[in-house]
């Protein structure tokens, strides 16, 4: 399913089977403006929250540099556990 990242602890209570996945999109690092998406967070709250598969666009796109936008995401990962 693909669902807010809002919705996605909610979800993974409901589902029994472990192997229903979870996409959910409007995951911005903590730098990032909203855009046009009202419902977004972090990846870290995200995958903590339970979800498998996460969809972060603007904020690789846009960037002047693609590959340092990707490290800054996952270095929030390192920086807050």
């Amino acid at each position: 399913v693909v669902a807010s990242p809002h919705e996605v602890e909610a979800i993974r209570k409901a589902m029994a089977k472990p192997e229903f996945l979870i996409v959910t999109p409007g995951i911005r690092p903590f730098s990032a403006t909203k855009d046009d998406q009202k419902r977004v967070k972090t990846f870290m709250l995200a995958i903590e929250d339970g979800a498998d598969f996460v969809v972060i666009g603007r904020p690789i796109i846009q960037a002047k540099d693609r590959s340092e936008a990707v490290r800054q995401i996952l270095g929030e990962t390192e920086t807050n556990h």
